[in-house]
């Protein structure tokens, strides 16, 4: 991004709502189109806000917060995000986001994917979506309407109750289908952690270290293959079962995210109590609250066949 030379007296100092508005207005002064803010309740309540433009039925968001951290970091003045901002919008202004062309499209067997969100930090979205429960967790459910043309994103539709009317699926088959398609689509997968850092381009010292430090503290992740909402892993009883045979122990499972956990061997010598504080000190520091699955370990027992809390 190149910052225009020209800039406003104290625009640098504007906090995020005062952005808000300067963005709208200098988006709908270079364009003269029908342009608004509307804010998005999204995992953990967390609440977005972007920018929409036209009056078609659905409409693509392009939210500010990325941009607004540009702005503070004197990356990118007003005009600039204005400009990338229109951009965006140009590149997508010829999909057909007709709310009943899209549905038709996506709202098959196929294309219904599932997310794991935590229940307690998302009662208000819950009473409005098809979900089921899982321990102190909750199921819901998406459509999956692919990559987007730059692969930077999906483009995914949550499933509300409103748009469960409008499309030929019943509630009842929403579980087995979306975990069956969460495996087609994206292949689940387990593996050590040494085998990340052996592939990370870092400094090779470094790398030596983070792989001793992972002998010493044998753990693994289980994901899938994109990152990709990953954690839904945990509710596959046969991969559960499949990482007890190998590790031939009980489990800790790890919440790092909503897209993967971590699974440590329960003759690792972890206190328990320590590593829910640690969990918890993580995702104030290292998880956004968005991406933040749960606060503490869940207990796999191979025996039982189960997951406890």
């Amino acid at each position: 991004y190149i910052v225009n030379k020209t800039i406003r007296k104290g625009e640098w100092k504007m906090n995020y709502k005062e952005f808000q508005k300067s963005v709208l207005e200098e988006v709908k002064r270079r364009t003269g189109e029908d342009v608004r803010l509307c804010e998005t309740t999204k995992n953990n309540s967390v609440v977005r806000v972007g920018i929409i433009m036209g009056e078609k039925e659905i409409l693509p968001i392009i939210y500010l917060e990325e941009f607004f951290y540009k702005y503070q970091q004197k990356i990118c003045s007003i005009e600039t995000i204005a400009k990338e901002i229109i951009k965006v919008y140009n590149e997508h202004r010829d999909v057909p986001f007709s709310g009943k062309k899209i549905l038709e499209k996506v709202g098959k067997e196929e294309n219904v994917i599932c997310k794991l969100i935590h229940t307690d930090s998302n009662v208000q979205l819950l009473q409005r979506v098809p979900h089921k429960t899982f321990l102190d967790l909750s199921v819901i459910y998406y459509l999956d309407g692919g990559e987007l043309k730059d692969k930077s994103e999906r483009m995914t539709i949550l499933i509300t109750n409103d748009i469960l009317k409008m499309i030929p699926l019943r509630e009842e088959k929403l579980y087995e289908l979306a975990l069956k398609n969460m495996e087609i689509k994206f292949e689940y997968k387990f593996y050590n952690m040494i085998e990340i850092f052996e592939e990370m381009p870092i400094d090779e010292e470094e790398k030596r270290r983070l792989i001793k430090s992972c002998e010493e503290e044998i753990m693994y992740v289980l994901t899938n293959k994109e990152k990709f909402w990953g954690a839904t892993a945990i509710l596959r009883t046969e991969i559960l079962e499949e990482i007890g045979k190998k590790l031939k122990q009980n489990f800790y499972i790890i919440p790092s995210s909503i897209d993967e956990v971590l699974i440590v061997p329960s003759y690792a010598d972890i206190d328990r109590e320590m590593m829910d504080t640690m969990i918890q000190e993580v995702n104030e520091t290292q998880v956004s609250k968005e991406e933040r699955l749960s606060d503490h370990a869940y207990y796999y027992s191979i025996e039982e066949r189960k997951i406890f809390l």
